[in-house]
């Protein structure tokens, strides 16, 4: 039999090559290791009095902060999980080398069984139209000679009963030359008489046959052929001799004439066994050849079965190889992605449009309401960072004349550089604000921050270079710490010129950025220098803020979102005058619930509130007042379209009251809408 050739079976490996890989290609398009959120780090400067950040700032930021915990949480977990989705892309692509290797070494081989097993096959099928030829000339050879032999077979049939009774009429013929012998002795000594020599031998014959040649019958056979009986033979007792040679004559002559025909007959047998024989060898040689046909038909079938698993395994091996060096591809890709994803300095292009609408009113009548539009665009190539931001604003304070603004808001820009390591990430930041907004307007315009975003709509030229870092404690903690100085240039306010002067900054505070649990501790302190309004020399008091975020994954639906933060900001210090006011001190909590609608979709509603002790500076109503308080109930939707477009829309309600020698409250509602692309 032949040699059947078996592959080797690594098709099995093949059928395993992609149960167990990570959902590598589904966050592929996540940011994995973004710059250090600037919001986590930047402090708040504000307008109003004591530099305590306003209600309006906070209760935005707070939920940007809540955000920004929760995004570095992912960034981290994802992180993670791209390491360890590297690990497994190189054993993967290690083992896909692998089979592309076996496969390889399989196909040359199955090349190899295939070329011999179609040299085998053409051997083969030579063979069998040799083997054929043959069959087709043994069997015309077997019917040729089965033709001669169907009427031999049938004479010789025929034959064999002639032969038998040639052989008995011989036998007989025999023994009654041998009983004419006997009797001629026995005459010639006074035995019995002889027959009549004047008989011919077919009456011989006759006599023969009517008694079956029947040799105990002989005496009787002889009187009757001599003329007597054997009462007469008898009778005569001692009769003379008498000549007995022509009986022996006839008798010896039909031995020769019996042996000559059973001579015959056997000769005519002899030949027809030849021809039966020879029908009956050609048959079988005929049944040989269909036997060697028959045989090397089924290795020819065989050969053709088993070069058509060859083929097939040919067919099977090469788009192994071919899905094989595909995974090739595809996971080599798949680590250069997560590879550029790993890497630190990611690139990014971002373009954020907000658009906030403010009302307001008093119990004393006063209302107003202030509209703001603003473009964000920020950008990263390596190590570098760029962003700018501009937008439009429409005031208007209804409780005073000429209370009524619009125009540009100052533009801002940011330069940035990052240097990252796997434990450190430090940004050498530039922040300059451009003044084209409208920084001539009169105090009649200015509103509270604690219910609008601008009190002021303008200042001058400003240059804040500061150096923010985030250092790794292990996978979820981690330490912030920064500082800068902020070059505040001067400018137009109430036809008068402000210089504010210079600021120092710094911050320091921890991260915990666990899956499921979030809190960021940072403290913010404010180091102003002297600031010149008009023929006013002063410097305000230090500022210090401590800002605690928390954010907890209740479930798999649902996210418990909370803060609390403190704001004190010491005495204003005059060159001319007494001190004026005191010290203040604010804080904002906020509480509320976050719920997954679906992955792209998300529903939040927070409460805030303030409570503010110290003196404080109304502009609506230009009076002091010593304390205040605000409540605000804030509902947002969240939408993502894809990973590049999202939008959310919030809506708040809120009241607010002075306390110590104000009575004054306020009630508003407040719309917020902001749309972010990616590229």
């Amino acid at each position: 039999m032949l040699n059947i050739y078996k592959k080797n079976n690594i098709k099995s490996i093949a059928k395993k090559k992609n149960t167990s890989l990570p959902a590598y290609r589904n966050i592929k398009s996540v940011l994995l290791y973004a710059a250090v959120p600037l919001s986590l780090f930047c402090s708040i400067s504000s307008a109003s009095a004591a530099s305590n950040p306003g209600a309006v700032q906070v209760n935005g930021e707070s939920e940007d902060t809540v955000a920004n915990i929760k995004d570095e949480a992912k960034t981290i977990t994802e992180r993670k999980m791209n390491k360890a989705a590297l690990v497994t892309l190189q054993n993967y692509l290690m083992q896909t080398e692998n089979n592309i290797a076996a496969t390889q070494a399989s196909l040359n081989a199955n090349t190899t069984n295939l070329t011999k097993a179609k040299t085998d096959l053409a051997g083969i099928d030579q063979k069998l139209q040799v083997a054929k030829s043959k069959e087709e000339t043994a069997k015309n050879t077997f019917w040729e000679a089965y033709t001669r032999a169907l009427p031999a077979a049938q004479e010789a049939d025929s034959l064999q009963g002639s032969i038998a009774h040639y052989q008995a009429v011989y036998e007989q013929a025999v023994n009654y030359e041998a009983s004419v012998d006997s009797a001629s002795g026995n005459t010639s000594s006074g035995g019995s008489a002889a027959p009549s020599s004047n008989l011919s031998p077919a009456e011989i014959e006759a006599k023969l046959q009517e008694y079956n040649y029947d040799e105990n019958k002989l005496s009787q056979i002889n009187s009757q052929l001599s003329g007597t009986d054997e009462e007469a033979a008898d009778d005569s007792g001692d009769a003379g001799d008498y000549d007995n040679s022509a009986l022996q004559a006839q008798a010896e002559s039909q031995v020769d004439s019996a042996e000559a025909r059973l001579d015959d007959a056997q000769n005519r047998m002899d030949e027809l066994q030849d021809i039966i024989s020879a029908s009956d060898d050609a048959k079988a040689d005929w049944d040989d050849a269909h036997n060697d046909t028959a045989e090397l038909q089924k290795d020819e079938d065989e050969q053709k079965k088993y070069l058509s698993d060859l083929d097939n395994d040919q067919k099977d091996l090469q788009s192994d190889l071919n899905d094989y060096n595909k995974d090739k591809e595809d996971i080599t890709s798949d680590i250069n992605d997560t590879k550029k994803m790993l890497n630190p300095y990611q690139d990014y292009k971002t373009l954020q449009s907000t658009n906030e609408y403010y009302n307001w009113r008093d119990k004393n009548g006063n209302k107003g309401n202030q509209f703001i539009s603003q473009l964000d665009y920020s950008q990263a190539k390596g190590k570098f960072e760029f962003g700018i931001n501009t937008g439009i604003f429409k005031s208007n304070n209804k409780g005073n004349d000429n209370g009524s603004a619009s125009g540009l808001l100052d533009t801002g820009l940011h330069l940035g550089v990052r240097n990252i390591t796997e434990k450190d990430q430090v940004t050498y930041n530039l922040d300059v604000n451009v003044p084209t907004g409208k920084n001539n307007v009169h105090d009649t315009t200015a509103m509270s921050t604690d219910l609008v975003p601008y009190d002021t709509f303008g200042e001058g030229w400003q240059f804040k270079p500061s150096i923010q870092a985030k250092h790794m404690i292990n996978d979820i903690d981690y330490v912030l710490y920064g500082g800068g100085v902020n070059f505040n240039g001067s400018y137009t306010y109430n036809d008068t010129n402000v210089n504010p002067g210079t600021e120092l900054t710094g911050n320091i505070g921890w991260l915990h950025a666990a899956p499921t649990e979030q809190f960021s501790s940072q403290v913010v302190f404010t180091k102003p220098t002297k600031s010149q309004d008009g023929d006013l020399s002063y410097k305000e008091g230090n500022s210090v803020e401590w800002r605690n975020t928390y954010n907890k994954q209740l479930d798999q639906n649902y996210k418990w979102p909370s803060y609390v933060w403190l704001g004190y900001s010491g005495k204003t210090k005059y060159d001319n005058a007494a001190e004026i006011g005191g010290s203040q001190t604010r804080v904002f909590y906020g509480t509320g619930i976050e719920k997954k609608l679906s992955d792209e979709e998300n529903l939040r509603l927070m409460f805030h509130g303030m409570h503010s002790i110290g003196d404080d500076y109304d502009p609506v109503t230009q009076l002091s007042f010593t304390g205040r308080n605000k409540y605000a109930v804030r509902l947002s939707y969240d939408k993502a379209f894809d990973d590049m477009d999202s939008y959310s829309i919030s809506l708040e309600d809120f009241y607010m009251e002075d306390t110590g020698n104000s009575s004054n409250s306020y009630r508003g509602t407040d719309i917020m809408f902001n749309y972010t692309r990616s590229f």
